[in-house]
């Protein structure tokens, strides 16, 4: 009785998304209805999904699909996918064809009988289905993006390097293998334990093998584990000390509360300062530190009068003139303040401080990190660094390799060379997706109800963090204890009872 409800409201669903006038409203609908019947199919599994394409062969690779159902919900995804991006609208045949898959679909996954209504309308199309032709493999690609179907075991080469080989397939190439070799070891052994069936990966750079179904990663590739999933640079940037990278420390911000302190208040002020300055040049410090407290009247009370006060001289002290000799440099370029960024690419979403640009050079765009608290004597800080680096991820998957411009933090309160140059490297580059691909790992066991993970937030592993970071560690691993123990007790008083 329920299967006969939902297929009835998924007919509806058809009905309505044919009766639209404007084709591209229509399409969007057809994709729609796609997303919401999947989910309808899967909403009782506890794993999750990055994207429809692996939540659809997650379903097809479950249930006994007739083929040609298969064909048409794949051929529809992939069209209207094009369509809606508009590389490809849809013909006025292939409406009816949409309309088609989408009710006999319907009608075999609840084993349902379509409503005369409908079937008319396809009648035209006769024996025609929807269809797709597989592309062509090309030698070598750029970006490769391709869903996991299954993890083989880790090996070594014949020069002792770590090499994993995995089946994959995409709406291209199909199905083929992708095998990860003459890269980071680091990077191919944390994969191994990260990547699992039904997982989406997005490769950069990757060429054609000896035989024509294998694609081999090189020294140069990079791999992005659920590139959809975009991860905040700074939250990443954050886990990294002098001492390496914690992805636990990533979930603990998240997981304990975060207390704002006088220093955090005091960076706003001078951001607030900075922004400003590069708005009107001629502005009045007292004048401008008061309208920036204003806008953060209730944090700026809970402070009180003399820490106020004394923000307001050890900014007057130590940061005006650094903010004042920055934009100066600045005054004869195009700079946009707190631009924000996203790249599907990498899985990485971002605000800069401050990008400069050039008149004379579209490609030219230059970062500057305001920093205002204590400084390293020379270089910075490793935090700092990997939060820079991220940014130029994202702004080579902005405007491309093409894109030139150096890249420099500003610590406001140096007495000695403020602006500090920050280099990116592709280590560098690989440490920071090796942690972002860490960190999704465990949100997407989360996700999945796999809680093993919040087991080894502990005291120990907060070595090496500053106190207050391992003060966190300390206090969520005490809550997680305690909630462990009655939860045991609560299962140990049903079981007596029954």
């Amino acid at each position: 009785m329920q299967a006969l409800q939902t297929a009835t409201a998924f007919y509806a669903r058809i009905k309505e998304a044919h009766s639209i006038p404007d084709t591209e409203d229509k399409t969007r609908h057809y994709k729609q209805i796609l997303e919401i019947l999947f989910r309808e199919l899967t909403h009782k599994e506890t794993r999750s999904f990055g994207n429809l394409f692996a939540r659809m062969q997650f379903y097809f690779d479950r249930q006994s699909v007739p083929p040609d159902i298969h064909q048409q919900l794949t051929a529809l995804r992939i069209l209207t996918n094009k369509a809606t991006r508009g590389m490809f609208p849809l013909q006025d045949a292939e409406h009816l064809l949409c309309i088609k898959a989408l009710t006999e679909s319907v009608a075999w996954c609840y084993q349902a009988t379509p409503p005369a209504e409908l079937t008319v309308l396809y009648a035209p199309t006769g024996s025609h289905k929807l269809s797709l032709a597989w592309q062509h493999r090309p030698g070598s690609l750029a970006l490769l993006k391709c869903m996991v179907t299954t993890v083989g075991t880790l090996t070594t080469n014949t020069l002792g390097k770590y090499t994993l080989l995995l089946d994959v397939k995409n709406d291209e190439q199909g199905d083929f293998q992708l095998l990860l070799e003459h890269m980071d070891p680091v990077a191919v052994v944390s994969l191994h334990g990260l990547l699992r069936p039904y997982d989406t990966i997005h490769v950069l750079h990757c060429r054609q093998g000896a035989s024509g179904h294998e694609y081999t990663t090189t020294s140069e590739s990079q791999v992005v584990l659920e590139p959809d999933l975009l991860i905040d640079i700074s939250d990443l940037a954050e886990c990294f000390t002098h001492k390496g990278p914690n992805r636990l420390l990533y979930l603990v911000k998240k997981l304990t509360p975060q207390q704002s302190s006088p220093a955090a208040f005091k960076g706003n002020l001078v951001n607030a300062l900075l922004d400003e300055m590069l708005r009107n040049r001629e502005i009045d410090f007292k004048s401008s530190f008061v309208e920036a407290v204003a806008e953060n009247v209730l944090q700026a009370a809970a402070y009180g009068r003399e820490k106020i006060n004394e923000m307001f001289r050890d900014i007057r002290q130590q940061h005006w003139g650094n903010l004042h000799n920055t934009v100066k440099e600045l005054q004869d370029k195009p700079v946009r303040i707190e631009p924000t960024f996203f790249s599907a690419q990498y899985g990485l979403q971002g605000r800069l401080d401050l990008m400069a640009e050039d008149d004379t050079d579209e490609y030219r765009k230059e970062i500057f990190e305001l920093k205002s608290g204590k400084c390293p004597d020379f270089n910075t800080w490793k935090n700092h660094e990997m939060q820079v680096v991220g940014y130029n991820l994202l702004l080579r998957s902005a405007f491309g390799r093409q894109r030139k411009g150096s890249s420099a933090i500003l610590y406001s309160a140096a007495t000695t060379n403020p602006l500090r140059n920050v280099s990116s490297t592709h280590h560098t580059e690989n440490d920071l997706l090796l942690l972002r691909n860490d960190v999704v790992g465990m949100l997407l066991r989360l996700a999945g109800g796999e809680f093993e993970i919040l087991s080894t937030i502990t005291t120990a592993a907060a070595l090496g963090l500053p106190s207050f970071s391992a003060a966190h560690f300390t206090t969520f691993e005490q809550a997680w204890q305690t909630d462990n123990s009655r939860i045991r007790e609560n299962e140990a008083s049903c079981q007596h009872r029954r």
